[in-house]
């Protein structure tokens, strides 16, 4: 019995070991998720973008071909479709979708709830950027978007 006893105090302080090491594992990811994560929801906005325009180009960078200028697409699309990006949004989503373009859609798509949960955990310079991306897409405030 006693020696059931250790075998099994042997096993747990085994498992709680690897415990720790797996989660240590995961934490490294987490940023990258978070990245995935907020990529997807830019990719959703110009989707979303790309739908409101009559006889959209079938790709972003088409579209940015035929307004070069972020301002220009912004002015295109009526103040109710665009509510609540600004012209600095618009402006980010041209820059971010440059970053290595070449086949470069998020291999993922994030679940809006994922989404949120990124947006919530990682603050950065950016988070209004996705607050408001998040309401245009997904037509409600992300919890604690204090911008409403």
């Amino acid at each position: 019995m006693k020696m059931d006893v250790i075998d099994l105090n042997d096993k747990v302080l085994k498992l709680q070991a690897r415990s720790n090491e797996l989660s240590q594992g995961l934490a490294q990811y987490s940023p990258v998720t978070v990245a995935l994560r907020k990529r997807s929801l830019l990719d959703e906005a110009r989707k979303k973008i790309l739908n409101l325009i009559p006889a959209a180009a079938s790709s972003w960078q088409t579209l940015e071909a035929q307004y070069p200028q972020p301002t220009q697409l912004f002015n295109h699309l009526s103040p109710a479709a665009r509510a609540p990006l600004t012209p600095r949004d618009i402006t980010y989503l041209y820059g971010s979708s440059t970053t290595g373009m070449a086949g470069n859609v998020a291999v993922y798509e994030a679940s809006q709830w994922e989404i949120l949960a990124a947006i919530e955990q990682f603050a950065d310079t950016h988070e209004n950027l996705f607050n408001r991306c998040f309401r245009f897409v997904f037509g409600g405030p992300a919890i604690g978007d204090e911008s409403e």
